[in-house]
């Protein structure tokens, strides 16, 4: 670390990412959605039409199934947007993954054993310890990109 001064800053920094800003794992479909009806409302239209085809009327009524699920004010918002056709919703399998990368390592980070974690997501331990290892690096990495942007 003696050639690198900086990288002692970067240790002793306590940051913790904000793993909820994850739009980099979104489809471009699916961040155009979210910059329509948010994040809630898109990720929402993931779980339940995820991998196909859905038709968005003109005008969504109240008791329209999509009105049901995201409310009102965000169904007239997707029906100003794309009503009238047909869109294809994205699975959001990167987005999934992060997102439960994410929640190994607070839980792992929480005190919880490694092999626990890995049972109850379905991974080997191999696979877990990779997960967590990753996120080490994700967060030194923003803990690095902190520091420069003080520096300059």
């Amino acid at each position: 670390m003696a050639d690198f001064p900086f990288m002692k800053e970067v240790a002793k920094k306590d940051v913790k990412p904000d793993f909820g800003d994850d739009r980099q794992y979104l489809s471009p479909f699916l961040t155009e959605l979210q910059d329509v009806i948010g994040l809630k409302n898109t990720l929402a239209l993931v779980e339940q039409w995820g991998g196909v085809p859905l038709y968005i009327p003109e005008s969504i009524p109240d008791n329209h199934r999509i009105a049901k699920l995201i409310g009102k004010d965000a169904a007239d918002a997707l029906a100003r947007y794309c009503g009238r056709e047909r869109i294809n919703i994205p699975l959001a399998r990167d987005y999934k993954r992060a997102q439960r990368n994410a929640e190994i390592y607070s839980r792992y980070k929480a005190g919880e054993s490694a092999n626990d974690l890995a049972i109850q997501y379905g991974l080997g331990a191999r696979q877990l310890w990779e997960v967590i290892g990753e996120m080490c690096d994700r967060i030194v990495r923003e803990k690095y990109r902190k520091v420069m942007r003080k520096k300059s």
